[in-house]
């Protein structure tokens, strides 16, 4: 398994940024399905494995690979 950065949306000075949460492991790309009342939007994800065992599923955006 590849190690990657992850990041989360956060508000910094009143705009919203990446801003980098941790290292994990990653296992595999994903998708993700959410509905709306117009219709269904799908976007991939990459599905990661924290130290402490813990998976996330998280947009591709949120993810970096380390060299």
């Amino acid at each position: 398994m590849r190690t990657v950065e992850y990041f989360e949306s956060c508000r910094v000075e009143g705009k919203m940024q990446k801003v980098k949460v941790g290292e994990a492991k990653f296992h595999q790309f994903g998708s993700e399905t959410l509905e709306y009342e117009t219709g269904v939007a799908t976007y991939s994800t990459a599905i990661i494995e924290l130290e402490d065992g813990e998976l996330k599923n998280l947009p591709v955006e949120f993810v970096k690979f380390i060299v």
